[in-house]
């Protein structure tokens, strides 16, 4: 019992031993909704490998989403801030390449100029390549359910960069 419990107050120690943190931005842009909307926001994440080329990546965003009106070019009509939480496995496929997939879950913090609460799941899957301490990604993220008032429900296509600490 005694080595039991050394063990697990030394299993931190351990993990953070090969884990990694990034911080950095992302940008997105919907492409399948009547209301198009884009959203830039201030990124963390936290990457543990496990195996060779096998990655455990979970990460947090805060955002601000900007709504247009379809129709009226740049006609503004809402603004939101909010977070996300998402999980993803990463497979190395060789050098800095790795593609990835997992669950994020966003949820509308604060509305400005309209109405639409929003909580959704997405399914994200995307490609990204660590050169040095640099991280650059890319993904789709597939609106899986949606609980909005109304506004965008669409998917998000996303660009981001992030430095590793």
């Amino acid at each position: 019992m005694k080595k039991l419990i050394m063990l697990l107050m030394l299993l931190p120690v351990f993990a953070a031993a090969n884990a990694q943190f990034h911080v950095g931005a992302e940008a997105g842009r919907i492409l399948n909704d009547k209301d198009p909307y884009w959203q830039v926001g201030a990124t963390g994440s936290y990457t543990r490998h496990l195996y060779e080329n096998l990655s455990f990546d979970a990460d947090v965003t805060l955002f601000y989403q900007n709504v247009e009106e379809w129709g009226e070019p740049f006609s503004q009509y809402g603004h939101t801030f909010g977070v996300g939480l998402g999980v993803n496995a990463i497979i190395h496929v060789g050098g800095p390449m790795s593609i990835f997939t997992g669950p994020k879950a966003q949820c509308n913090l604060i509305q400005i100029d309209y109405s639409m609460h929003r909580a959704n799941v997405q399914w994200r899957v995307g490609l990204q390549a660590d050169f040095w301490r640099l991280r650059l990604r890319a993904s789709w993220d597939i609106l899986c359910t949606n609980r909005a008032s109304y506004g965008p429900k669409g998917s998000l296509l996303t660009v981001g960069v992030a430095w590793k600490l």
